[in-house]
Order: structure tokens, then C-alpha cells, then sequence
């Protein structure tokens, strides 16, 4: 992962306004009626702060989780919010997270999935997990595309997801429309699935 940062923290500007450049709506449409109407929320790679600053406008209380130094920075300044606590933290083992001793009504991860191995996807899983209050859900965004720069970017599937989940007390749900969706930025050897995570209990 400290490849990937470095490289977040040296094209912190570039990208800050690369992700502005899209909508929370656009991008995350497949599962806006998972957005609680309150409580707490977890932004881990918060990037931009552009998904953290549209949950906190509806009420919620968001740890945004950005473990780019200068990335976090430029969030933190352009979206002002008494809503927002920022927290500098690193996948897959959430250990400043976790020190919260918070639990969370909706845990995302947008356009992270991608940067862990596979030893590190099922570490991070059960983590994860362990965060949520009883009724809320993970959203993971895969990405699907090789990387074009020099960040590291891990082949991921909703397949191995439910392998990771498989005798546990949770669950997956694939919630894209068709196969795969487009890319929000126009990238056409990128698309994107997003995967609801929750208990069995809060399936049945």
C-alpha cells in the first residue's frame, strides 16, 4: 500500500480534482437507498472528500479515513464540515479505526478494493465486518481494468468476496445493473461493480 500512497501524495492535486469532477449521485447510484437517513458513517479511501462531504450535507456523521497525507489535507480544506472527522489509517488492518471503539451504520469503499492483495482483501474482510451495527452494510466498488499509471491495482471479483464471506455471519449482494457499469470519468477500459456486504440475519 505505501507505493500507492506515495503516489496519491505526489499527485494529490491532480487527482483531488479528478474525483470533484464527479457527482456522489453519478457514481454511487446503485446504492443510494442503502444511505441511512442518520447515524454514523465510514469513508475509508475518502480521497477528495467529495462522498464524505454529500453524506455529511444529509445529516450523517462521517470518519473519513485517508491514509495520502496531501490528499487529506486538500479534502479537509475544501470541504469544511463539523460533520467530518478526519482520520489518517491504512488497510487492511484499520488499527487507529479500530481504536475508535465506534461502530458504524454504513461502511464504503470506493475505488479501494483494488490497491490490497489477496492476503491483505482477507484480512481487511472479518476488520471490516467487526465495525458495523447490526442492521448496516459494506459497499465496496470494484474496479475492473489494469492500471495505467504506477499505482498497484489487484485483480478483484465479487466471486472471491463471497469466498472470503463463505461460513461467516454475512453475506453479499451484488447490486450493479447488468454485469458491470461504465466508468463515471469516461475511461473505456475501466468499469465497476458494487457489492453490498451484511448480515445473514439482515437478509433472511
Amino acid at each position: 500500500m505505501s507505493k500507492n500512497i506515495d503516489y496519491y501524495d505526489q499527485n494529490a492535486e491532480d487527482l483531488f480534482a479528478q474525483y470533484e469532477n464527479t457527482s456522489f449521485t453519478a457514481v454511487h447510484a446503485n446504492w443510494l437507498h442503502l444511505l441511512p437517513k442518520n447515524g454514523q458513517i465510514l469513508d475509508i479511501g475518502a480521497g477528495s472528500g467529495r462522498d464524505s462531504a454529500f453524506m455529511a450535507k444529509q445529516g450523517l456523521y462521517v470518519t473519513a479515513v485517508e491514509p495520502s497525507e496531501n490528499l487529506r489535507l486538500l479534502a479537509s480544506n475544501n470541504h469544511p464540515s463539523q460533520n467530518i472527522t478526519w482520520h489518517d489509517d491504512t488497510l487492511p488492518n484499520l488499527t487507529n479505526t479500530l481504536a475508535l471503539n465506534k461502530k458504524f451504520d454504513l461502511i464504503l469503499l470506493s475505488a479501494v478494493w483494488m490497491h490490497l492483495s489477496e492476503p491483505e482483501r482477507k484480512t481487511a474482510m472479518p476488520i471490516l465486518c467487526s465495525l458495523l451495527n447490526p442492521d448496516a452494510s459494506v459497499v465496496i466498488t470494484l474496479r475492473h481494468g489494469k492500471s495505467v499509471d504506477a499505482r498497484t491495482m489487484h485483480a478483484v471479483s465479487y466471486d472471491e468476496i463471497k469466498l472470503i464471506l463463505d461460513g461467516s455471519d454475512f453475506v453479499c449482494a451484488l447490486l450493479s445493473k447488468g454485469h458491470h457499469n461504465a466508468d463515471t470519468l469516461g475511461r473505456e477500459n475501466v468499469s465497476w461493480q458494487t457489492v453490498q456486504i451484511s448480515t445473514k440475519e439482515n437478509n433472511e
